[in-house]
């Protein structure tokens, strides 16, 4: 058998019927704030409930739960899906759809199968998004910004220049009626 590599755990319990539950969850796993975060984690493919806790005290903080009906059909609850804060996949995988700063902490997951109960940790880390990956929300007024001073400085550069044309314009007709006034005068 080839072991993980640092950070996974597997967990096997053998009931009486000798049938083995596997859990496979890495830890740390990062999520991106401001991102939609998944806690991804190998359940098996037969399983009567998973459920997630954002603490260790499984008697308080449920998170979200999937169950498998006596019908045949799937159920989804808890106090954070019901929120919309978290949400499940049908495989188990804990869903974040907004991460926050909220979500840095530790998770606790259970598997359930018939008689046999199976849990496993999670240190979820949430991170900064890198600058390459941030929206950067205020590009678009810098850049309204800009064009304005721009504008300003162009309409200012047009306004000396038209300053300067009308005081030299005016020096020339000045002169030019001295001149005339002097012409008439000296005929």
């Amino acid at each position: 058998m080839k072991f993980p590599s640092k950070g996974v755990f597997y967990i096997f319990l053998f009931g009486l019927t000798q049938k083995a539950v596997t859990l496979e969850c890495q830890s740390p796993q990062y999520v991106i704030i401001g991102e939609e975060g998944i806690v991804e984690c190998f359940f098996p493919n037969q399983f009567q409930a998973i459920v997630w806790h954002d603490s260790l005290n499984v008697t308080e903080a449920l998170v979200t739960k999937i169950e498998k009906q006596d019908t045949g059909n799937i159920k989804v609850s808890g106090s954070g899906y019901e929120d919309g804060i978290y949400d499940i996949f049908l495989n188990g995988s804990l869903i974040i759809p907004t991460v926050t700063i909220y979500h840095n902490r530790t998770f606790k997951v259970t598997v359930i199968d018939e008689n046999l109960i199976v849990n496993a940790t999670v240190v979820v880390v949430a991170t900064e998004p890198k600058d390459d990956q941030k929206e950067y929300k205020h590009s678009f007024p810098t850049a309204a910004l800009v064009i304005i001073i721009l504008i300003v400085v162009a309409a200012a550069g047009v306004l000396l220049g038209v300053i300067y044309y009308i005081r030299k314009h005016k020096r020339f007709l000045e002169n030019r009626k001295m001149k005339k006034l002097h012409y008439s005068k000296n005929k």
